[in-house]
């Protein structure tokens, strides 16, 4: 009697433990990030079964499940969570997956791909190291961020960055990598003269690379050695640089205001000695005027191989010949070291940058405007360099299988008085450390003009002849020799991807569920089919037997994603 009433007791147990787990009821929940943004398509998968579903553009999900079973909460670049379905409303949090965003690089043509499961050196920099790097050209921003990259920053106001990977491949060739933007080779080629490549003289009017703007970059991908270059062709033998611009985020609005000052000054110059004046003698040459007897500076040599500086030693200056200017006309001065030497030249430089950007995106369509404004004020007086920036990018879901994305970015840059390099003649650098005088005090140069025009030069033919032998002043040379450039750049392109796997979803769906229901019916063995997922997720599956399949068509770049997963 005892044995049949634990008998009893123990099958009632079972059966209420068996009903309990059948008990299946509607759990649903909304799933957001640590800002409390909604995830959209996020996977909501049942453990241990192919139950799941996916949220939607507000993070909101709902699937039936019993109340002991485990829902397991996957998103790409979120790590993975299991939450218990004991409650039918559930607030789930997922926290960002650095490691697994660290993994994932762009490569060629845009896709994306697992670092390890790459054959060749690549590396990636997200945008906000960009940014915070405070450069205003895109190139020079990569300084100490990826290894095996050079870059050398540009020298002048606008001018051209010179970057090398891996050192220089070819003492004859072009050494530049190849740039991409979005998938597009861009022509990055220097428009500079040969004489001003060389150092002969001319002005850097920079490179196409300053065109890119560095707020609208979301990630860079260097991507190194001939495999990685292999779909670009010759042009990327030295490597590629690949540029992904920003667009809208899944599921939200965005505005973004951003301001920035940049103040630059000399950094480096060549060390000048202060111990001799201008001229090619030990000794000063002398001259009557008004019958009296000066002593002169040699105006006409442009070297410092003069006398000693003597502060007993009086002389007349190249500017005490002018009647006009009464405080200087025929005063003598000591000879010494200037008061106001080269580096008194030189403004203290600054560049402010403005930048708007405005996003939408829905689950099937998206955005993304920005204007940025760029203005300059070189260190070298009287230049100036201004840069104005609008993109706009977006894509939209035609249909199931259609879909059509599109970018333009217009840059107009304008440029006054750029500095002229090298041995030009309006080069100051020409007339700073190559062909001077060291006695010339730069706060009496600002006086280079004379009332009727005429250029007043420290480097004059005589005393009494004005004539510039060789030199200008260098003040002459930055406001009245003057240039100005402009340059119109457009950049863009046009994709449609189709989803040719989407028939294929529908009609498998069909068959496996016919297929699967009949057989389980007689030998409870599971057969494996193709389930094609749409989702810029990473899919998952029960069994490691199962494997995820890629690939992509075009003349236009198209993908899907397959998994074959145990139904």
């Amino acid at each position: 009697m005892k044995t049949q009433f634990k008998f009893y007791v123990t099958l009632i147990f079972v059966l209420v433990l068996q009903n309990l787990f059948a008990q299946e009821r509607l759990v649903s929940g909304k799933i957001t990030d640590l800002n409390n943004f909604p995830i959209p398509r996020a996977g909501v998968m049942e453990k241990g079964t192919t139950n799941g579903t996916q949220t939607d553009i507000n993070g909101n999900f709902s699937i039936r499940v019993s109340p002991v079973a485990t829902l397991v909460i996957t998103f790409i670049g979120m790590k993975t969570q299991e939450v218990r379905a004991a409650s039918t409303t559930l607030n789930i949090t997922l926290e960002e997956n650095t490691t697994e965003l660290q993994d994932i690089i762009v490569t060629a043509l845009g896709i994306k791909r697992e670092k390890k499961a790459i054959g060749y050196s690549a590396q990636e920099v997200k945008g906000d190291v960009i940014n915070q790097a405070g450069q205003t050209n895109a190139l020079s921003a990569l300084s100490g961020n990826i290894a095996g990259v050079q870059v050398t920053a540009p020298s002048s106001m606008g001018g051209s960055a010179r970057i090398l990977i891996r050192g220089i491949g070819s003492v004859t060739q072009n050494n530049r990598p190849l740039i991409v933007i979005d998938g597009i080779p861009m022509d990055n080629s220097n428009y500079n003269s040969t004489a001003t490549q060389r150092g002969a003289g001319g002005r850097d009017y920079g490179d196409a690379s300053a065109d890119i703007n560095p707020d609208d970059i979301e990630s860079v991908s260097v991507l190194k050695g001939g495999p990685a270059a292999a779909l670009y062709g010759s042009r990327a033998a030295n490597g590629v640089i690949m540029y992904t611009t920003k667009s809208g985020k899944k599921g939200r609005s965005e505005v973004s205001l951003k301001t920035g000052l940049t103040l630059e000054s000399i950094n480096i110059m060549p060390v000048l000695q202060n111990e001799y004046g201008g001229g090619s003698s030990t000794t000063l040459p002398t001259a009557t005027i008004n019958g009296q007897l000066y002593n002169l500076a040699d105006y006409s040599a442009d070297e410092s191989w003069g006398p000693r500086y003597d502060p007993n030693l009086m002389y007349l200056p190249w500017n005490a010949f002018d009647p006009e200017f009464s405080n200087d006309y025929m005063v003598t001065k000591p000879w010494v070291a200037p008061r106001k030497g080269v580096k008194s030249f030189f403004n203290t430089g600054y560049t402010s940058t403005t930048n708007i950007a405005m996003s939408h995106a829905t689950e099937k369509n998206n955005i993304r405007t920005s204007f940025s404004n760029q203005t300059t004020e070189g260190i070298v007086p009287n230049s100036k360099l201004s840069k104005n920036t609008f993109s706009i990018n977006g894509g939209a879901e035609l249909n199931k299988q259609l879909r059509f994305d599109g970018m333009l970015t217009y840059t107009g840059t304008k440029g006054f008085n750029r500095p002229e390099q090298g041995y030009g003649d309006n080069s100051v650098a020409q007339k700073f450390f190559q062909w001077t005088q060291r006695q010339l005090d730069y706060d009496a140069l600002k006086d280079y003009k004379l009332a009727n025009g005429m250029q007043r030069s420290w480097n004059r033919a005589s005393w009494d002849d004005a004539t510039p032998l060789y030199s200008d002043n260098p003040y002459w040379s930055v406001y009245e020799n003057t240039s100005e450039d402009r340059r119109n750049r457009y950049i863009g392109n046009i994709k449609l991807k189709y989803n040719f796997t989407q028939t294929n979803k529908q009609t498998n769906k069909q068959t496996n569920k016919q297929t699967n229901k009949q057989t389980n019916k007689q030998t409870n063995k599971p057969l494996c089919g193709w389930k094609c997922l749409r989702r810029p997720v990473q899919p998952y599956h029960q069994r490691t037997g199962c494997r995820l399949l890629t690939g992509s068509v075009g003349l236009f770049t198209g993908s899907a994603k397959c998994l074959r997963n145990e139904l």
